[in-house]
């Protein structure tokens, strides 16, 4: 990553860690302390599982995940992490390529005035793998333009409604 990027990635995060100060003043300055409270959990719980990804050592795999809002006009995502004490590094390349493609194609086959949500949660498949399962709502989505997906062995596609597909990857250290 070049400098400029580094630089334009410190910026957006300064960007909207301000953007989430001005609102947590605007909920204190009209005595919404409630709406203070959850802000401010939302704020920890969304820098705890970014210490949890980075925290995987796959560092390619979380710069994406981490821009990954910034990148996509039409998509957002959130993301979880329930894996700890894990290295990564051998598996972040094909984390990388593998979530990257999948977004490129959902992104290809997306309505263009369509917003799209998800969620992409990691999990551990077991000592030698993850998995990537991802939720994503919006409509336009269907079976055939999500074929191309389906490429490998490893990743289902579940279209679960006409506005809610999942997909899931499981990804092996020897693939």
């Amino acid at each position: 990553m070049e400098t400029s990027e580094v630089l334009r990635l410190l910026q957006h995060n300064r960007h909207d860690l301000m953007n989430q100060i001005q609102l947590l003043k605007g909920y204190a300055s009209m005595g919404k302390m409630e709406k203070v409270q959850e802000k401010l959990e939302s704020m920890i719980q969304s820098a705890d599982q970014e210490r949890k990804l980075m925290n995987l050592h796959a560092d390619e795999f979380s710069l994406w995940l981490i821009q990954f809002n910034r990148r996509y006009a039409n998509l957002r995502l959130v993301y979880e992490v329930h894996i700890t004490d894990a290295n990564l590094s051998k598996m972040d390349a094909k984390m990388y390529r593998c979530a990257a493609s999948i977004f490129s194609a959902i992104q290809s086959a997306a309505d263009a005035n369509e917003l799209y949500h998800g969620k992409l949660e990691i999990h551990n498949k077991d000592e030698s793998g993850v998995i990537l399962h991802i939720l994503l709502d919006g409509v336009g989505l269907n079976q055939s333009t999500l074929g191309k997906i389906v490429e490998e062995g490893h990743i289902r596609v579940n279209l679960i409604s006409d506005s809610r597909t999942e997909i899931e990857v499981h990804i092996a250290d020897n693939q």
